[in-house]
């Protein structure tokens, strides 16, 4: 039985939706037509939309532009994170991006930067610090030219990609967030994840953003604490339980960065005891063992074995204490196999 609480109980305050933007979807366009990192038939399908030139000085560079796993190459940020969550929509709004980014690379200081989008990083703040941004930011001065070139790229291409991509790909997605939306409008799953962790959801909303171009490459991907990408073409039940996957993992993420805070455990190994542990969680509230998305690369068959047995002896353990003695059990009796 779900054990999400419904809104006969109370009224869903805090809505779970499913978006389709502009920007976003513009920007993972161009790093999957250039396939950095994944490659599937819409490359194929829309590689007369991107410059050849272009595509080929994104390829050259796709060392600098590749993510996944809960990390990042260096312009990452900067190219397709930051601009999707800003949601980005004309070639002016990119160009004053990417003005003020080179100013910064010229200064080797981002104040106005990061003062033209102090509301974006002040709801940043409750997933990543300002100051972690700032430290990111200057650690790319180096790379000015090639942000430059990446400006200049995306301007050059997007109204092709308004033209003849986005009203396709755009009446696809819409049908796709009515349906997810039609099922999370009679579900409260923040106040569900709130009351199973004892733990605070941040903000006043959480959005699952569909994108159609990542078919194949890095799926659930955080824009920030309260924004997540999806692909919008998968299973139903496989969404909906992922983007639930997702609330939780960012209800759980403040846990995880106190027990990293510890520099007890080596990164990947943290990583998948985290991603595990939301995965525990969801399916204690969704009320099966058996879950549409898999997380077979990070260990869940060693992971929520483990979780399970803990938790049915102490009920009431913490989902902190409940990270560490699953990490070290699992040091303890399991060995890595990747």
């Amino acid at each position: 039985m779900d054990r999400l609480l419904h809104n006969d109980d109370f009224a869903v305050k805090r809505p779970v939706k499913a978006v389709v933007q502009f920007g976003p979807n513009y920007v993972f366009h161009l790093a999957a037509v250039a396939r950095i990192g994944f490659d599937s038939e819409y490359a194929d399908k829309y590689a007369g939309s991107v410059d050849e030139s272009d595509l080929g000085f994104l390829q050259r560079h796709r060392d600098l532009l590749t993510f996944g796993m809960g990390s990042g190459s260096d312009l990452v940020t900067i190219f397709l994170f930051l601009p999707a969550y800003f949601d980005r929509q004309s070639e002016a709004r990119f160009a004053e991006y990417f003005s003020l980014l080179d100013e910064g690379c010229a200064k080797g200081a981002f104040l106005a930067f990061f003062s033209r989008y102090a509301t974006e990083f002040e709801r940043q703040s409750v997933w990543i610090a300002k100051a972690e941004f700032e430290k990111e930011l200057s650690g790319i001065v180096h790379h000015r030219e090639t942000i430059a070139k990446l400006g200049e790229i995306v301007m050059r291409n997007l109204p092709a990609y308004r033209s003849s991509v986005w009203p396709v790909e755009n009446a696809r997605m819409e049908e796709v967030a009515a349906t997810i939306n039609k099922h999370f409008g009679t579900f409260d799953p923040i106040s569900a994840w709130e009351k199973a962790t004892g733990i605070e959801y941040k903000l006043d909303c959480f959005r699952a953003t569909l994108v159609s171009a990542i078919k194949n490459g890095p799926n659930a991907d955080s824009l920030a604490y309260d924004t997540v990408v999806f692909h919008h073409d998968r299973p139903f039940d496989y969404t909906v339980q992922l983007i639930r996957h997702e609330v939780g993992s960012h209800i759980l993420n403040e846990t995880m960065r106190h027990v990293a805070d510890l520099e007890k455990y080596e990164w990947k190994t943290l990583y998948a005891a985290y991603e595990c542990l939301a995965k525990h969680y969801n399916q204690m509230l969704i009320g099966a063992e058996e879950l549409a998305y898999s997380l077979a690369s990070l260990h869940e068959e060693q992971f929520l074995p483990i979780y399970r047995s803990l938790h049915q002896v102490q009920p009431a353990i913490t989902p902190r204490e409940l990270l560490l003695r699953g990490l070290d059990s699992y040091l303890n009796g399991a060995t890595c196999t990747s």
